[in-house]
C-alpha cells in the first residue's frame, strides 16, 4: 500500500519544515568551516565515512523513529524511491529528512562537504547508503505499521521537531571538529565523531518527536529548499577556518553552542 500512497504524499512537506532547522543550525556551523576544502575532500571522506556512520546510526535512529512515520513510507517508498529518487532527490530530499538524521549527522558530515558537495556528494553517497540502511530497516518497522497511518499522521510534528532537536544538537560537534584539516582530517575525523554524535542524539529527539508527522510533510519541499538554505549557507567558514594548511600548524576554532 504505501508504495503508491506514500509516494505521492511524501511529495509535499519536508520542505516547509526543513526551512527552518537545517538553516539556522547550519548556519552556525558549516558556515565557519565549510567554505574551501570540504569540495576536494569529501568526495572520498563522506562516501567512506557515510557508509558506516549513518548505517549504525539510521539503523537506531530512524528504525525507532521511523517505525511509526517513515516506516510504511521507507518500507516502500524509499527502497523503491531511494534508490532512484533520494539519489536525485537526496541532494535536496534527504537532507530535508536527514535534517533529523543526516543534518544532525551530517552536520559533522555534511558540514565538511555540504557547502560544495551535498549535491554531488549526497548523489552518490546518500543512494548507495539509503539504499542498504533505510531500505533494510525501514522494512520491518514501518510497513506493519505505517499501512493507515502515516497519511494523516505524518503531517504535523516534523516542523515543530526538527526545530529544537537539529538546532541545538548541530551546534557544537562540527565547529570544534571541523575547524583543524577539514582535507586530511575529514578522512578520520568524521568517520569516528560521527559514530558518536549523531548516534547518541539523533537516537532520542528524532524518535520521540517524528513518529507522528513526517508522512504528510516529507515530501516535496526539501528539494526546493535543501538545495538553497545549504548551499547558500555553507559558503563562508572553511576560508576563515581553513586559512593555514595542513602542513601548517592547525586552527581549532569553537562555536558558542546554541540552545534550542
Amino acid at each position: 500500500m504505501q508504495a503508491n500512497d506514500i509516494t505521492s504524499m511524501q511529495a509535499n512537506d519536508i520542505t516547509s519544515i526543513q526551512a527552518n532547522d537545517i538553516t539556522s543550525m547550519q548556519a552556525n556551523d558549516i558556515t565557519s568551516m565549510q567554505a574551501n576544502d570540504i569540495t576536494s575532500m569529501q568526495a572520498n571522506d563522506i562516501t567512506s565515512m557515510q557508509a558506516n556512520d549513518i548505517t549504525s546510526m539510521q539503523a537506531n535512529d530512524i528504525t525507532s523513529m521511523q517505525a511509526n512515520d517513515i516506516t510504511s513510507m521507507q518500507a516502500n517508498d524509499i527502497t523503491s524511491m531511494q534508490a532512484n529518487d533520494i539519489t536525485s532527490m537526496q541532494a535536496n530530499d534527504i537532507t530535508s529528512m536527514q535534517a533529523n538524521d543526516i543534518t544532525s549527522m551530517q552536520a559533522n558530515d555534511i558540514t565538511s562537504m555540504q557547502a560544495n558537495d551535498i549535491t554531488s556528494m549526497q548523489a552518490n553517497d546518500i543512494t548507495s547508503m539509503q539504499a542498504n540502511d533505510i531500505t533494510s530497516m525501514q522494512a520491518n518497522d514501518i510497513t506493519s505499521m505505517q499501512a493507515n497511518d502515516i497519511t494523516s499522521i505524518q503531517a504535523n510534528d516534523i516542523t515543530s521537531i526538527q526545530a529544537n532537536d537539529i538546532t541545538s544538537m548541530q551546534a557544537n560537534d562540527i565547529t570544534s571538529m571541523q575547524a583543524n584539516d577539514i582535507t586530511s582530517m575529514q578522512a578520520n575525523d568524521i568517520t569516528s565523531m560521527q559514530a558518536n554524535d549523531i548516534t547518541s542524539m539523533q537516537a532520542n529527539d528524532i524518535t520521540s518527536m517524528q513518529a507522528n508527522d513526517i508522512t504528510s510533510m516529507q515530501a516535496n519541499d526539501i528539494t526546493s529548499m535543501q538545495a538553497n538554505d545549504i548551499t547558500s549557507m555553507q559558503a563562508n567558514g572553511i576560508t576563515y577556518m581553513q586559512a593555514r594548511g595542513p602542513n601548517e600548524p592547525q586552527i581549532v576554532l569553537c562555536t558558542k553552542r546554541t540552545e534550542s
